[in-house]
């Protein structure tokens, strides 16, 4: 388990070098149990994974209802940054904090190739 989290920490660690802009990211199980994360080291990363895997099961159930399936993605925007929740099949949650400016684009093919690379592993 151990080596396990290891290689998703190396995971994270890759995606944020590949894409200037994101402060920070993390995987948690829909529990909101943390995976692997790299999170600053005040921020409750058990508030995180909570409140992560809580919108994307809300995100799930509002697709479902209006027919949109389920959610890929959810794309919360703040004034200081944003936050991306991508499911990584239906155990995990890869959270990423963003800044304002980052490349959406760059980003969203980087986070479904990390996604992609931790579903080969699991």
């Amino acid at each position: 388990m151990v080596a396990l989290s290891r290689q998703m920490n190396e995971m994270l660690s890759q995606l944020e070098t590949n894409v200037p802009g994101i402060e920070s990211t993390a995987l948690f199980d829909m529990d909101g149990l943390v995976v692997a994360s790299r999170l600053a080291e005040d921020v409750d990363d058990e508030m995180i994974g909570a409140m992560s895997a809580s919108i994307l099961s809300i995100g799930n159930r509002s697709g479902q209802e209006l027919e949109r399936g389920s959610m890929k993605r959810i794309f919360v925007e703040g004034d200081n940054g944003s936050i991306v929740i991508m499911s990584v099949g239906e155990d995990i949650v890869l959270v990423a904090l963003v800044e304002p400016n980052v490349k959406l684009g760059m980003l969203f093919f980087e986070c479904r190739r990390i996604i992609k690379r931790i579903l080969e592993i699991i």
